[in-house]
Order: C-alpha cells, then sequence, then structure tokens
C-alpha cells in the first residue's frame, strides 16, 4: 500500500502564477544559452524514446543524463550500450519494449508499470549506477510514463526511500487523486508557461518541486 503523500503549496491553486514563473526560470535560454542544462534533458538529440532508439540505451542517453547533474561511470555505460555483456543491453531493450512510449503515468496500471520495476532491478546491477541515476536513465527512455526520482523532490513530497513505498505508483495516485486536480493544474501549469507539449506532465511536476525546493536551500 502506497502511503500518501504532503504535496508541497508550490503546486497548490494559489501559487500556480509562482509555479509557472518557476518553469519559465527552467527552460528559459537566453541567446541559445539554457540557464539550466537540464532543460534539455528530454530534447537532447531528439529524445530517447523516438522510434528510432526507443528500445536501446545509446551514447546520446548517457550524455543527455548527465545533463541532469549525474554521472554513468564508464564500465557501467558500456554494459548498457551493449559493448560489453550484450545480454545486458539485450535485456533492457526486451524490457523497454514492453513500456509503451505514449503510455502516461497517471493511465498506466499496476501491470504495465511491471516491466518497469524489472528494469530498474536490471540498471541497479550495472556497477556503479545509484538509484538517482538509474531513474534519470528511465526517465530519458519513457519521459512520460517514469519520473525522476531526485532527493530535493523526495524530500519534498515526503517519500521516504527505507519504506516500501513506490515512487511511481505514488506519483501516479497523486495526480489521479481528488478527481486528478493534480494532473489538470500540471496542464495548466505547461500551458501558462509556454515551455511546451513535449513535456511531459511528471517532469512540469519534477521542474516546479525542484525548483522551489533548491530555492529554499540557497535562502
Amino acid at each position: 500500500m502506497n502511503q500518501p503523500w504532503v504535496l508541497p503549496t508550490i503546486l497548490s491553486q494559489p501559487r500556480e502564477a509562482e509555479a509557472a514563473q518557476l518553469l519559465r526560470q527552467y527552460f528559459a535560454a537566453p541567446a541559445g544559452q539554457p540557464a539550466f542544462s537540464g532543460s534539455r534533458f528530454e530534447r537532447f538529440a531528439g529524445g530517447g524514446d523516438r522510434e528510432q532508439v526507443a528500445n536501446v540505451v545509446t551514447a546520446d542517453d548517457v550524455i543527455a543524463v548527465s545533463m541532469l547533474s549525474v554521472h554513468v561511470p564508464g564500465g557501467s555505460a558500456l554494459r548498457l550500450l551493449g559493448d560489453v555483456e550484450k545480454a545486458v543491453s539485450e535485456d533492457i531493450s526486451r524490457l523497454l519494449a514492453l513500456l509503451p512510449t505514449d503510455l502516461e503515468l497517471a493511465d498506466a496500471s499496476d501491470d504495465q508499470l511491471a516491466p518497469a520495476d524489472e528494469l530498474w532491478t536490471v540498471l541497479r546491477r550495472q556497477g556503479k549506477l545509484g538509484p538517482t541515476t538509474t531513474s534519470k536513465l528511465l526517465a530519458r527512455k519513457r519521459p512520460q510514463l517514469l519520473p525522476v526520482m531526485d532527493s530535493v523532490v523526495l524530500n519534498a513530497v515526503g517519500h521516504r526511500r527505507s519504506t516500501k513505498t513506490n515512487f511511481y505508483r505514488s506519483l501516479r495516485d497523486s495526480l489521479k487523486a481528488d478527481d486528478s486536480v493534480l494532473l489538470k493544474r500540471l496542464h495548466r501549469l505547461r500551458t501558462e508557461s509556454g515551455v511546451g507539449p513535449d513535456i511531459s506532465d511528471i517532469r512540469i511536476f519534477d521542474v516546479v518541486v525542484w525548483m522551489d525546493g533548491t530555492r529554499h536551500r540557497r535562502e
């Protein structure tokens, strides 16, 4: 049973204008230079879920996750890319093929998320891939379905890795709670900020909560 989250107030209705401004700041690119490299995470090299590469981890994916301030060790990268131990990359491709690129987290059943749990385990076994880096690799491959897990966001929503609470399912349940009020708010924030329809609901969630949380750390 997933434990209910306490959503940060930045996602409340009275602070929608403030949340939209945080999104604009994150995705801003004055003179072509992004204010935050992570703003190119989904879009770099055409995206990790485009048809030609949707079911394989590529060098572009490894570069993309570095834009979110994590590092994939060289040995792990070689296994993920199929340069060594091809059985690993084949297993990853098999599991990615079970996760539709057009399935959104809010619409996913537990059965549809099951391959993501297995994929998580496969990635975590590859050298020194920690949970944050693993989540970012998976988010690169399935940005509509699998969210980024960052310590700032985990703390903000009260998610504890030491419990059996599952982040994917807890976020899905939060999106759908109370007639999908959070999901509808994220839709509005994407529109109001002008970020673009290619940025997923769960990435809007992640960026707003992360921007608000890191701002408070600096204050």
